[in-house]
C-alpha cells in the first residue's frame, strides 16, 4: 500500500516514549510532497521507508516496514522474528509500521498469535504501528455498537491495540474519501470498542477526491473521537505532488492553532470577570475627591427611562401578566374553566438531546436471527431480475432506477455501470430503498423491501469475485448495509394483507390491514 502518513513527534520518542506522547510527522508520500511537508513545518519529520536518500531524514527518523500478509497465518515466534527485523532493517531506525491489516487475511487463531507476539515483546511493542486497511476500517465501524464484534474483529482489535498506535484510513479501496456520515460514525465505534490503557488511535487523511482538504478536515473534527484521534497524530496519505500536499499542511496547521490553549479561566471554569466601574468614576476610577475633578459639578447617575405603553381597548394590557384576563394567549376552553388563563409551559431551552444512532447490519447477520422473513424476502427478491431502486438527489429528491440486486457471501450487494446517476448519488448519499416487483391482481401473493446504507468497494479481489468479468469493465460495487427488511404478503383467508417488519435492535413486527 502506498501510504503517506503523518503524525506530529521524534521516533527516538514514538519508540521510547509514554504511550501518550505526541510524535512528530511521517511521511509515506513522494520525494517533493514530503519536502514540503518538512519544510513547511520547520521540524523533525519521519519518513517512511523505502525512500529516497535525503539529510532532512537520517536514519533515526525513518521507519521500517513488514507486510501484514506476510504476518497472517504464522505462530507467535515467527511473527516476533518478523517483527525485530523490520525495526532493525538497513535504513531503520527502531521503528515498524505493519502495512496493513486485513480482515479477509486473518483468522481468529491469527490475530491471537499476533496479540501473543506483541505481549511477549514487552516494552519494544511500543516500536510498532499498524496501519488499518480501509475493510477493517469499514466493518468495525458498521457494527452494532451494542452487540459483540465477530470473533476475527474482536481479535483484531485486542492484538493491533497492542502496539503503539493504530492509523485507520479515512478512504475506500479505489481512493475516495469516506462520506461525511462515515468519516463521523467509524472513529465514534472505534473509540468505543478500543481497550483502555492500550496503544493510540490515530487518523490518515488522504485523496480529497475533488472535494478539498478543508471539506475532508471538516468532516473528521465533527465528532469528538475525530478531534481526539486528529490530535493524538494526523496522517496523510497520496499526496502525489506538491500542490495536494501544501493543501494538507495549512489544514493540519488550521488544527493545531485550534488546540491552542484559551485564555486562562477563574475560579470553577469560568473567566474572570473584569471589575465593574462606578459611573460616577472617570475611566482611571478617579473620584470626586480626586484633585483633577476637584471643583466640579458631579452629574447624577443617567436613568432609562422607559416607554409608556400605549393605551387599549377596554384598559387592559395584553403585556400585563397580573390578572386572568390579560394574558398573552387567549384562554382556551369555555369560560371559567380550570386552568383557562395559563400560560403554556416554556420549552426548556438548552442543547436538544442527540438521537440514538441507527444500528444496521449485514444481510447474513439478518438472515441469521430471523431465517424465516429473510427467506420469504428473498424469495420475492429473486423473482425477478430487475429491482427498483430509490436514492438521493443532489436536492434531496428521490431518484427511481432499475437495478440488479447480488446476495453473495454474507452480503447485499448492488452493481451499476461506471458514471450512472444512481451511482453518483450512492457515493455522495448512501441511503437507499429496494423494492421487488410486483404483479397485478389477482397473482399477486406478496412483495418486499429492503433500505440501509450502501457504500462502494473499491478492493480488487472482491470486486473479482463479485461482479467477475464486469470488474474490468469500470462498474461500480456498492456493499448494502440492512437497516429495515418488510415482507407484505396476502393473508389467510385473503381478506386481509400482513406486513412484517425488521429493523434492527427492535426484530420483527407483524401489523395486519384490512
Amino acid at each position: 500500500m502506498r501510504l503517506a502518513v503523518l503524525t506530529a513527534a521524534g521516533l527516538l520518542a514514538l519508540a521510547a516514549g509514554p504511550a501518550g506522547a505526541a510524535d512528530p510527522p511521517l511521511l509515506y508520500v513522494p520525494h517533493d510532497a514530503a519536502a514540503v511537508i518538512h519544510d513547511g513545518l520547520g521540524g523533525p519529520t519521519l519518513r517512511q521507508t523505502p525512500a529516497r536518500e535525503d539529510g532532512r531524514w537520517p536514519r533515526a527518523r525513518s521507519v521500517g516496514k513488514v507486510a501484514g500478509r506476510d504476518l497472517a497465518g504464522r505462530d507467535a515466534a515467527e511473527i516476533t522474528r518478523a517483527l525485530r527485523a523490520g525495526w532493525s532493517t538497513r535504513g531503520a531506525g527502531g521503528v515498524v509500521a505493519v502495512d496493513e491489516i486485513v480482515p479477509g487475511q486473518w483468522t481468529p487463531a491469527g490475530a491471537r498469535a499476533l496479540a501473543a507476539a506483541l505481549e511477549g515483546l514487552g516494552a519494544d511493542a511500543r516500536r510498532v504501528v499498524f496501519y488499518a486497511s480501509p475493510a477493517f476500517v469499514e466493518r468495525v465501524g458498521r457494527s452494532d455498537p451494542r452487540r459483540a464484534l465477530p470473533p476475527v474483529l474482536g481479535a483484531l482489535v485486542g492484538a493491533v491495540s497492542r502496539g503503539r498506535a493504530t492509523y485507520l484510513q479515512t478512504y475506500r479501496g479505489d481512493l475516495s474519501p469516506l462520506p461525511a456520515r462515515e468519516m463521523a460514525q467509524h472513529p465514534t465505534r472505534w473509540a468505543a470498542r478500543w481497550p483502555a490503557g492500550r496503544g493510540e488511535l490515530r487518523l490518515i487523511l488522504g485523496p480529497d477526491g475533488g472535494a478539498g482538504q478543508g471539506e475532508l478536515w471538516a468532516r473528521v473534527r465533527a465528532t469528538p473521537a475525530g478531534r481526539a484521534m486528529l490530535a493524538a497524530g494526523a496522517a496523510a496519505y497520496g499526496l502525489a505532488d506538491a500542490g495536494t500536499a501544501r493543501a494538507w499542511l495549512a489544514q493540519y496547521r488550521a488544527f493545531l492553532a485550534r488546540r491552542r490553549p484559551r485564555a486562562r479561566r477563574g475560579r470553577g471554569g469560568r473567566r474572570p470577570r473584569r471589575p465593574q466601574r462606578d459611573p460616577r468614576r472617570g475611566p482611571c476610577g478617579a473620584g470626586a475627591d480626586h484633585p483633577a475633578r476637584a471643583g466640579r459639578r458631579q452629574r447624577p447617575p443617567r436613568r432609562r427611562r422607559r416607554r409608556p405603553r400605549p393605551a387599549h381597548a377596554g384598559g387592559a394590557d395584553p403585556r400585563d401578566r397580573r390578572g386572568a384576563a390579560a394574558t398573552r394567549h387567549p384562554p382556551r376552553g369555555p369560560p371559567g374553566a380550570r386552568g383557562a388563563h395559563r400560560r403554556r409551559a416554556a420549552r426548556p431551552r438548552g442543547r436538544r438531546a442527540a438521537r440514538p444512532p441507527l444500528g444496521m447490519a449485514a444481510w447474513g447477520d439478518v438472515a441469521a436471527r430471523e431465517p424465516d422473513l429473510v427467506a420469504r424476502a428473498r424469495r420475492y427478491l429473486d423473482a425477478h431480475r430487475h429491482l427498483t431502486l430509490a436514492t438521493l438527489r443532489v436536492r434531496g429528491a428521490p431518484r427511481l432506477s432499475g437495478t440488479e440486486v447480488i446476495i453473495a457471501e454474507g452480503e447485499m450487494w448492488l452493481g451499476s455501470m461506471y458514471g450512472s446517476m444512481k451511482a453518483h448519488d450512492l457515493r455522495r448519499d448512501g441511503r437507499f430503498a429496494l423494492h421487488s416487483q410486483s404483479v397485478d391482481p389477482p397473482d399477486w401473493t406478496g412483495d418486499a423491501t429492503a433500505s440501509g446504507v450502501a457504500a462502494e468497494v473499491g478492493d480488487p479481489d472482491v470486486r473479482a469475485r463479485i461482479l467477475g468479468v464486469h470488474a474490468q469493465t469500470g462498474s461500480h460495487l456498492f456493499r448494502c448495509d440492512v437497516r429495515e427488511v418488510a415482507v407484505v404478503e396476502l393473508g389467510d383467508p385473503p381478506d386481509h394483507i400482513t406486513v412484517d417488519t425488521w429493523r434492527e435492535g427492535r426484530g420483527v413486527l407483524r401489523v395486519e390491514r384490512r
